[in-house]
């Protein structure tokens, strides 16, 4: 009987390392594909944020992955840039760029590498911002400067992408690819019209603070743009997020410096 016991063990054991080996290599066999397809889904993305119109933004979406790969290394410039002080960071990347994903860095909180975030500055309620962010600029006819922005809606951080025309201080277009806001509320996020009142609408005041507001209603001047019906809370939060990505402890430095090296 106690041999029989010691016999079932053994095959159970048996079985759980066997399991084990198969799940670690198809995990570590499948990573290159999943990683291929994160790329590839960033720069979908990226895409949308700068298509030039609708049109463009349809045919971006029916691309392959080799066709998005390649028209996003034909046409952008994908840098790095110190948020706090604007400056350009590139070269420490050298290699690794496409790897460097910079949410991860704040989350996990990797030691030197991200900034607590004072509750009073903390717009976007994410407690912690990495140091180094990507900046993708669209080199083509169709100008663009496309930011990664996050910021808290009512049940999710909401992650995307905000394109400004080549003035710096006017919206082409916010878009985004992660939250769990309420479909047909919060969740209208995702709606094209939605999104597309973003175009033409004006970030900045003559001095380069940030002015956008999101209004409950119908927007009256460039500043404001329509919020989502029965999403006050969302529609705040998207707010607060384009003005803190967009002011001195996001994107500012960076916007500042580069405006006044425009000729």
């Amino acid at each position: 009987m106690q041999s029989d016991t010691i016999n079932v063990f053994k095959v159970a054991a048996s079985v759980c390392a066997v399991c084990a080996f198969l799940v670690s290599a198809a995990a570590i066999g499948l990573k290159p594909y999943q990683e291929y397809w994160v790329q590839v889904d960033t720069q979908r993305n990226i895409l949308l944020a700068s298509a030039a119109d609708d049109d463009e933004r349809s045919k971006f979406k029916k691309m392959s992955g080799e066709e998005v790969k390649d028209f996003f290394g034909k046409n952008f410039r994908d840098i790095v840039i110190d948020l706090a002080t604007g400056e350009e960071v590139t070269d420490q990347y050298e290699g690794r760029l496409a790897s460097y994903r910079q949410i991860e860095v704040a989350e996990l909180r990797k030691a030197g590498k991200y900034t607590d975030i004072p509750t009073a500055s903390d717009l976007g309620q994410i407690k912690r911002r990495e140091n180094h962010s990507h900046v993708y600029i669209r080199t083509d006819s169709t100008e663009r400067y496309v930011f990664p922005v996050r910021g808290k809606g009512l049940w999710s951080t909401l992650k995307g992408f905000l394109a400004l025309q080549p003035d710096l201080k006017t919206a082409a277009y916010l878009t985004f690819y992660s939250h769990a806001e309420t479909p047909g509320l919060g969740g209208e996020v995702d709606n094209a019209g939605w999104k597309s009142r973003w175009n033409g609408k004006v970030l900045f005041d003559d001095d380069g603070n940030v002015q956008l507001t999101v209004v409950k209603g119908d927007s009256k001047t460039d500043s404001e743009v329509d919020g989502l019906s029965g999403a006050t809370i969302t529609s705040k939060g998207v707010e607060n997020m384009v003005r803190y990505w967009m002011g001195d402890q996001g994107f500012g430095p960076y916007l500042q410096r580069v405006r006044q090296e425009k000729p």
